[in-house]
């Protein structure tokens, strides 16, 4: 007989393409991790080794507030992990990982502890690569330190579905009209443009590929009715439409 937590999951892979807000899709995320006995998570798009886009999150301010304090950044197996791109894997095997190496440190024994203390026993880490190239992390936490073997893909896939679909709503909501003529990312393109970036550098500063940044600027140089991207920065400036 399939598990309580598992109809919950095909439900939600089901129903999360279609929303269309974030606030239905957090809601609808968060009740399916409950049904795995996860209470807590966090979503963001990794921009550069020290540089996080939140894209969710419950539960974990205070955590991470206490994390940053303490500088555990510096002895966190599963950060050190994640900023090596491991895909997936659960705190339990990079506290393993860790120990095999030596005997833990007093500051990693007390980041463990710290985190027992907050409820959070155990947890795991998935990191995927986004639809433009971007890098996606989501991090789930339980307060039981095993998670169940047949869990581990079910919830690697619910965490690539939810971090994938936040960022999408993340982007559409920055895609908005700014203006009569403009979207937000037209004109967040056109400014890095006129400051004389390539696409690439922009489309690094965005989270968004190098072909998605000419498309908005494309889309931009028509709206205005010019032919190249310098006379399309300087119309825009002349209606006062790169305004934030």
């Amino acid at each position: 007989m399939q598990d309580f937590s598992h109809t919950e999951a095909w439900a939600f892979i089901r129903a999360a393409p279609n929303y269309r807000s974030a606030v239905e899709l957090e809601a609808h995320f968060a009740r399916v991790l409950e049904a795995f006995g996860f209470d807590r998570y966090a979503c963001a798009r990794l921009d550069g080794p020290n540089s996080l886009l939140p894209l969710a999150s419950k539960g974990l301010e205070t955590w991470t507030e206490h994390w940053e304090e303490q500088g555990y950044i510096k002895v966190d197996p599963c950060a050190r992990w994640t900023l090596a791109g491991r895909p997936s894997f659960a705190w339990a095997e990079a506290r393993a990982w860790s120990e095999r190496r030596g005997p833990l440190s007093p500051r990693e024994l007390g980041l463990w502890d710290d985190a027992a203390s907050d409820g959070m026993r155990g947890g795991m880490v998935v990191t995927t690569p986004g639809p433009s190239g971007q890098v996606l992390i989501t991090r789930i936490m339980t307060g039981a330190r095993d998670i169940r073997p047949a869990d581990r893909p079910i919830l690697d896939g619910l965490s690539v579905i939810f971090s994938t679909l936040m960022l999408r709503l993340y982007e559409q909501a920055h895609d908005r009209p700014l203006n009569s003529v403009l979207t937000h990312r037209e004109a967040e393109c056109l400014r890095w443009a006129g400051d004389g970036l390539t696409d690439m550098d922009i489309g690094e500063r965005l989270g968004i590929s190098f072909r998605t940044v000419n498309n908005h600027i494309e889309n931009a140089k028509r709206k205005l009715g010019v032919r190249n991207r310098v006379g399309a920065y300087k119309r825009a400036l002349d209606l006062d439409l790169l305004s934030a």
